[in-house]
Parts: C-alpha cells; sequence; structure tokens
C-alpha cells in the first residue's frame, strides 16, 4: 500500500465504524489523515455546521443533503459505514464531483442471520414465554408457535442479502421463491415468481431491496391484501418499502399474522408509537447488520476503498 505524502481531514459520524477493531484507524493515520470524531447520526444542518474544510466523512444514518454539500468546501469523497446510501443526496453529491463510497455486501450474512433470529422469537412467542418465566409462571403450553418447515419462504430481491436468506431458509426445509427486477436463472437455492405470485404464495415474505424511486411504498395496502392472512412480512431493508400506515391497519384487523420490522420511515422511533403495542409485531433498533464480524468487515472494506481513491489522485 502506498502511503499519501499530504494530510487530509476527515470527519467521522458514524457510531460503528472501527468500533470493533482499531485497524481502521491506524490505517487512515498511516496514511496522513487527521481524524476529527462527531458522534451521529446529525441531521443536515448540524452537519453542514461542521463540514467546513474536510476532504472526506465517514457517516452512518447522518443525513447528507443540500445544506451539507452546499456548505462543504474541500470535500472529495462521502464513505457510507454500511450498505445503503438512501441517506445521502446522491444527485447533487455527482454534480459536484463527489465519490460515494459504501460496503455494499460486508453485512449479508449478519442481516440474513438476524432474519431468522427475529422471525424465530416472534413465530415461537420467545420474548413472551421468557417474561413469562421471569414473572414466576409456568405456562409453557399457553406459547404454542409456528415450524418453518415446509413452509414457502418469498424473498423481494434477490442480491447477497436474499442469496444469504434463501440458503438460511433451505436449511429449515423451506420452500424459496423470490421476486427481483434482474431474474438470476444461475440462482439454484430459488425459483422466480412474478411479485404478485409471491405476494399469494408466501408464508413468509422478506424484503431485500434498497429504497429508491420505484420500492418507495412497494408493499402497501394492496399488496398486503394479496397476502395469505396467515402469512408474515419481515423488512429488514428501508423502512419506507412498506408502507406502515397500511401494515398497521393490517396488522391490527388480523390480514396477515405477523411482521418483523427493523427499519422504520422515522428513526429513531418514538416508545409511544402504535405499532410497538401490537404483540403480532416484533421490532428491533436497525441493529440487523450489527455483528462484531459484520462491523470489522465493513470498517476495513470502506478504509482500504477510501485510501485506494486518494491514491489515485496523485
Amino acid at each position: 500500500m502506498i502511503l499519501l505524502s499530504n494530510f487530509k481531514k476527515i470527519l467521522i459520524t458514524s457510531t460503528s465504524f472501527s468500533k470493533i477493531d482499531q485497524e481502521p484507524i491506524d490505517l487512515l493515520k498511516k496514511n496522513n489523515f487527521q481524524i476529527i470524531w462527531e458522534k451521529g447520526p446529525l441531521d443536515d444542518e448540524n452537519l453542514a455546521n461542521i463540514i467546513e474544510d474536510c476532504d472526506a466523512i465517514i457517516v452512518g444514518n447522518d443525513f447528507v443533503g443540500e445544506k451539507t454539500l452546499n456548505q462543504q468546501k474541500n470535500l472529495k469523497v462521502i464513505v457510507k459505514h454500511g450498505v445503503g446510501i438512501d441517506n445521502i443526496n446522491i444527485e447533487l453529491a455527482k454534480k459536484k464531483g463527489i465519490r460515494i463510497i459504501n460496503a455494499p455486501h460486508t453485512n449479508a450474512i449478519a442481516v440474513a442471520e438476524h432474519v431468522f433470529a427475529c422471525l424465530l422469537s416472534l413465530i415461537r412467542k420467545v420474548c413472551e414465554s421468557r417474561i413469562s418465566l421471569l414473572q414466576g409462571k409456568w405456562e409453557g403450553s399457553k406459547f404454542i408457535g409456528t415450524e418453518l418447515y415446509g413452509k414457502t419462504l418469498g424473498i423481494i430481491g434477490m442480491g447477497c442479502i436474499g442469496q444469504h436468506v434463501a440458503l438460511i431458509g433451505s436449511g429449515f426445509g423451506m420452500s424459496i421463491y423470490y421476486y427481483d427486477v434482474i431474474k438470476n436463472e444461475k440462482n439454484i437455492k430459488a425459483k422466480f415468481l412474478s411479485l404478485d405470485k409471491l405476494l399469494e404464495k408466501s408464508d413468509v415474505l422478506t424484503i431485500h431491496v434498497p429504497l429508491i424511486k420505484s420500492t418507495t411504498n412497494l408493499i402497501g395496502t394492496k399488496e398486503i391484501n394479496r397476502m395469505k392472512p396467515s402469512a408474515y412480512l419481515v423488512n429488514m431493508a428501508r423502512g419506507g418499502i412498506v408502507n406502515e400506515e397500511a401494515l398497521f391497519n393490517a396488522l391490527k384487523e388480523n390480514k396477515i399474522r405477523g411482521a418483523v420490522l427493523d427499519v422504520f420511515m422515522n428513526q429513531p422511533v418514538k416508545k409511544n408509537w402504535e405499532m410497538l403495542k401490537l404483540k403480532n409485531v416484533l421490532c428491533t433498533p436497525h441493529n440487523a447488520g450489527y455483528t462484531v464480524e459484520s462491523i470489522k468487515r465493513t470498517s476495513l472494506s470502506v478504509t482500504l476503498e477510501l485510501i485506494d481513491y486518494y491514491n489515485n489522485q496523485y
């Protein structure tokens, strides 16, 4: 690796960057990056107030919008410590010649495993039975669950995460089907269906697509009405892909059996949010991708790409 000769100022707001391993920080320092820490997530206005003359930033769920991009003077690179870059004004960044770096595959295993950790917790009533036990009760027969074996798993988005979900699902003895705008003929773990057919056939429907114009409100009232009353919906992609009002009404009226949500339209969610009060919903605080291994992979991946970017400029 060629070491950079001149100092570069980098602002880090991601709370998970290099949290597990010091190596990415050491690499930045060895390559003459002057590190400025500011705990995020920050909104566009607050980020704009501290961006100043930074050459690069490493963000988590911070919003990099017009104010930040118009305020910056020297910014050359925006690094997303993660996969989704919907919190960045990509179009304006490109107009200003700013490079965007992310880590699209590093958390795939973590997210896929979280799908089944949460799904099993919900359908086997793990949280409820644990609370009951802690209350001194012994009522195992009260918490009758559902098995995954023999059920149909529908995956929207057969990218890296979707493929790992398919692999795990097949290990549970599930039948695997998927929908994607790109039909993957080489994928042997899942069979392709149209979105409508996938909605109708799935016992578990899990979403793994980016939030873009074509996927915003991809799942709304019409789509949910196509699902089985016994089906479960899992969203670990982005909150805007599922219409939360439509989902809430469907869950409240038992039009589907349950849902697992790791992402939301407004984050963090408020503790009195009505969705959290439903017994057939399991919510987690956007931590599907947070494992020791995933954070290490992500931090190192974006750091190496950032350093390579600057090396190629000289």
